[in-house]
């Protein structure tokens, strides 16, 4: 790699510089972007963010669902927070082929149209002038939270929230959550945002529609200027009959181990076995039944075993096997003979 330094009074060239294998996909960075970003989709091939696209006539979700679907004049929900703190949402609405973004971050709005050149920019019904190629911070009325926005030489508007990244370009809303943990908290044209495609797009009220259209009509929001008709109403309350739901049961780990356990009356441990003035133990553990149990099923396997004198560390060895533990050293011993020995396949208790 090759880097060039510049100051007022010179430049500074700096070639064949030798990298890390590990950073070899992560170069180069580019400035005006988000170093963490970069660097995780280069080592990962993935994004860090979620991201959803409203094109002309379709929808990719955040989970990669892509569907047909036109936003018309009226306002939809495109992405929105609803877990408990429900804090923010994108909406959108489309006239003459041109999108109108609303951006709510907690208690501020935000607005993006399209004017007669470029782009009208509003927070909080107070318009903000936009300047290409440079950033524009705004703060909301409590001063808690810091928006920018940057218009780039193409025309291309980027929205940063704390929670969101919108990029607009007039004709395609692509709508980012900064949200790592894509735990399906997320509701709208966009999906549940859970990294699966099962029950993508749920209604308001939980249901999953057959069709996507139809889901995507519930999230049209109703005025009195934007009303469904005849035909849509009907698909709707023949999808609202049926209301499938979606639930995931999450299983008790604790208590399906605590099952698991007691329905197991086998253990592997090292058998021993007294010769005269030593002790032997096998090489590998076996598999025994547990005390106030019985073998259902036997087999015959072939064991090595390894002689210790009796004495200090003999009797070590042996306490060490009853408490259930494996010493690796065992085998590196030299084997002191193979015998068969009948083992388990199964254990159990008597009349069950």
């Amino acid at each position: 790699m090759s880097m060039y330094v510049q100051t007022p009074m010179d430049t500074m060239v700096y070639k064949n510089i030798r990298l890390p294998f590990q950073a070899l996909n992560m170069l180069p960075l580019i400035a005006s972007k988000n170093p963490l970003e970069q660097s995780i989709k280069a080592l990962t091939g993935s994004p860090l963010f979620g991201k959803c696209i409203i094109g002309q006539g379709y929808v990719q979700t955040f989970d990669k669902k892509t569907y047909g679907y036109q936003v018309d004049q009226c306002e939809h929900v495109v992405s929105s927070d609803c877990s408990q703190e429900y804090d923010h949402a994108v909406l959108a609405k489309e006239i003459n082929g041109m999108k109108h973004i609303t951006v709510y971050h907690k208690m501020t709005k935000i607005s993006l149209t399209p004017s007669f050149s470029s782009y009208k920019l509003e927070v909080d019904g107070q318009e903000i002038a936009m300047v290409k190629s440079k950033q524009v911070f705004v703060n909301s009325k409590d001063l808690k939270s810091t928006f920018s926005v940057y218009l780039s030489a193409d025309n291309k508007v980027i929205l940063d929230t704390p929670a969101t990244r919108v990029t607009y370009t007039g004709k395609e809303v692509v709508v980012e959550e900064k949200s790592i943990m894509a735990d399906g908290s997320h509701c709208g044209l966009c999906g549940d945002y859970n990294n699966d495609l099962r029950a993508e797009i749920k209604t308001p009220k939980g249901c999953i529609y057959k069709s996507p259209y139809a889901s995507a009509l519930s999230y049209r929001v109703k005025s009195g200027q934007c009303t469904l008709s005849q035909e849509q109403q009907q698909l709707i309350q023949s999808e609202e009959e049926k209301c499938t739901k979606y639930k995931i049961k999450k299983t008790s780990v604790s208590s399906l181990y605590k099952s698991m356990k007691k329905s197991t009356y086998s253990v592997k441990k090292h058998s021993a076995i007294y010769q005269g003035e030593k002790i032997c133990i096998s090489q590998e553990p076996v598999v025994q039944c547990v005390s106030g149990s019985t073998p259902k099923a036997v087999t015959n396997k072939t064991v090595k075993f390894v002689c210790l004198p009796e004495g200090r560390v003999s009797k070590l060895y042996a306490e060490r096997i009853e408490r259930g533990e494996s010493p690796q050293e065992l085998r590196q011993q030299p084997v002191a003979f193979v015998t068969k020995m009948a083992q388990p396949i199964s254990c159990g208790i008597i009349g069950l």
